[in-house]
């Protein structure tokens, strides 16, 4: 899958599509949207693993990417995606 457009400051929704893989560190990580909302929520997978999930969210004009389980706000995507391993009981070590 090719990597989708950066999100901007707006947009959001329109600039991902519900479907998208993204490169974190070398690793290739796919986000799916849940086929039954319109919110910009998606769930982050990493070798067929759950991750978890992350929401855009714009907040005086900035885009913030929240990890859902701990409502921690990221400026990119990529951070977000770091926050969510890191919360990964198994630990960042584990073989995938």
């Amino acid at each position: 899958m090719a990597e989708p457009p950066r999100c901007g400051v707006s947009g959001v929704q329109a600039d991902l599509p519900p479907l998208f893989t993204r490169t974190v560190d070398g690793r290739p990580v796919d986000f799916v949207q849940p086929a039954d909302t319109e919110q910009p929520v998606w769930y982050a997978y990493e070798a067929g693993q759950p991750l978890g999930a992350v929401h855009a969210d714009v907040l005086d004009g900035a885009t913030a990417w929240v990890v859902e389980m701990t409502s921690a706000r990221h400026e990119d995507l990529e951070e977000a995606v770091r926050a969510l391993r890191r919360s990964d009981p198994a630990g960042p070590g584990r073989n995938r």
